[in-house]
């Protein structure tokens, strides 16, 4: 009986790890910090397989929602650093990014 017991503890702490190990791997910062480089000097912006000369563009513009975005933009400030030009609109800071609260769109349903 005690062996019995003992697998199922193990299965249970496997399971556990395992469910942690997917959460992780999907946290929206983790995804980011794995796909988003900038690289020759900070001239090149690479997102998964696209690259995207910086200088021949003016702007980048970051868009996000839900509980994702205050990580997503963490993490872009990590990698973007001295690249991101800061504004001054207002609403909630994270580390030196400012982020803008928007309220839901008119007649906006999410079931």
């Amino acid at each position: 009986m005690g062996t019995h017991n003992h697998d199922i503890a193990d299965r249970r702490t496997t399971a556990v790890d395992r469910l942690i190990a997917g959460i992780d791997a999907a946290h929206p910062r983790r995804v980011v910090e794995e796909t988003v480089t900038l690289e020759d000097r900070g001239r090149t912006l690479v997102v998964d397989d696209t690259r995207i000369d910086l200088a021949a563009i003016d702007d980048v513009l970051v868009a996000g929602g839900g509980n994702a975005a205050g990580y997503v933009a963490a993490a872009l400030e990590s990698i973007l650093g001295d690249e991101l030009v800061r504004t001054g609109a207002t609403g909630t800071n994270v580390n030196d990014l400012r982020i803008l609260v928007l309220d839901e769109p008119d007649g906006y349903d999410a079931e």
